[in-house]
């Protein structure tokens, strides 16, 4: 006998689809199991996350979460009554969040209807309300196991299970004449080609990534440096271009900002690189690459040694060492043999543990726990799932 679907509430921070969080969600509800589970999205406006989901057949409401704040009282009160109203309307089995905000107003209606609540943690910084939401929760969603130290004060271990991101390897699948891509992309032939992909800001440590390649062009004159995503701080990126200038490379590193055609660029580079210097988690940037066969050097912030199998799918260095930067980088430039084991390496291992439908499963079978009842402590599930 047929049964119905279990309803899901899930909540994102934001509206649009540029941050990876967003890109994680809706690759996530997109690819559940549409017998077992019916989602329901809330977004905080419309917008370009909502149009998305829409398409592919997801309901969406938008509900504004202000501020918490005694200035915002009434405002805050509605927004709580909305949510309160969608979960007792919807008959939600779970609700599923995100950011501290969405937590908040989602725990507390969550609490009030009985509902369990699974907290997503994205960000590795902490919030002044873990502590609070910690106790809200019924489980929580790390993205790398690294993230269990913002959680330090926490004694019931059995709360946590790590599912890591998943990507689409269909979307990033090589297929891409390399020649093609690197003159799509404003590059040369013959151009030997690193690529970096995420916010232009000082936690990304896109600086050190340019004196790295000041050095690596001493050897490698024909490099070239392509260095996407959306310009949050232009201060800073003026300062990664005053390093350009002072190096005398400023006509060798591009800015080509936001994209959504990342495969594209991918496909253009030799090797990929996340000079971050804190603040990651488990980065799209490194699973998108490998899933596309490029070799990747990341620093050691977040979770990047969960991804990346040091010597086989790439290197791992300090953060904030452009030497060690330009070793590695450097490495892989001088040996395409090395470069070409390494990527189909991470190839593989994207395709074994990364993949999109992997991270939908596990989180499919931590909701069938719950309901159940019978949810024990959970360990380490790769976006594959068991511990």
């Amino acid at each position: 006998m047929r049964t119905e679907p279990s309803p899901v509430l899930y909540f994102s921070s934001f509206d649009h689809f540029r941050y990876g969080g967003q890109r994680s969600l809706y690759h996530l509800v997109c690819n559940l199991d549409r017998d077992a589970f019916e989602p329901h999205v809330v977004v905080p406006a419309e917008g370009e996350l909502a149009d998305r989901l829409r398409a592919r057949g997801v309901a969406v409401s938008a509900v504004e979460l202000p501020k918490v704040d005694p200035v915002n009282a009434a405002a805050c009160r509605r927004a709580l009554r909305r949510i309160r109203t969608l979960i007792r309307e919807g008959a939600f089995r779970i609700v599923h969040t995100d950011g501290p905000r969405n937590t908040l107003y989602g725990g507390i209606a969550a609490a009030l209807a009985r509902v369990p609540l699974v907290w997503h943690i994205r960000t590795s910084e902490r919030d002044p309300y873990d502590r609070l939401l910690y106790m809200l929760c019924s489980k929580l969603i790390l993205v790398a196991d690294s993230l269990r130290g913002r959680f330090g004060f926490a004694r019931n271990n059995g709360k946590f299970v790590t599912i890591h991101n998943g990507v689409d390897l269909e979307e990033f699948r090589a297929g891409e004449d390399p020649a093609s891509a690197l003159h799509r992309c404003g590059c040369r032939p013959g151009d030997l080609v690193i690529g970096c992909f995420g916010r232009v800001e000082a936690m990304k440590g896109q600086a050190y990534l340019i004196e790295a390649m000041a050095k690596a062009l001493v050897r490698h004159p024909n490099l070239r440096l392509l260095m996407c995503g959306e310009i949050c701080d232009e201060p800073y990126q003026r300062h990664c271009e005053y390093i350009a200038r002072r190096s005398g490379i400023e006509d060798r590193v591009l800015f080509p900002g936001h994209r959504e055609d990342v495969a594209l660029y991918l496909s253009a580079c030799d090797v990929v690189v996340l000079p971050s210097s804190y603040g990651e988690a488990f980065p799209r940037a490194v699973i998108e690459a490998m899933a596309l066969g490029k070799p990747v050097v990341a620093t050691d912030v977040g979770g990047t040694r969960e991804a990346i199998q040091e010597g086989v799918t790439g290197y791992v260095v300090p953060p904030d060492d452009a030497e060690a930067l330009a070793d590695r980088i450097g490495r892989l430039l001088a040996d395409d043999a090395a470069r070409a084991f390494m990527g189909a390496a991470a190839r593989r291992r994207a395709e074994e543990r990364f993949s999109v439908d992997k991270n939908a499963r596990a989180t499919e079978r931590l909701y069938r726990q719950m309901i159940n009842g019978t949810a024990a402590a959970c360990g380490t599930a790769p976006a594959g799932g068991s511990k």
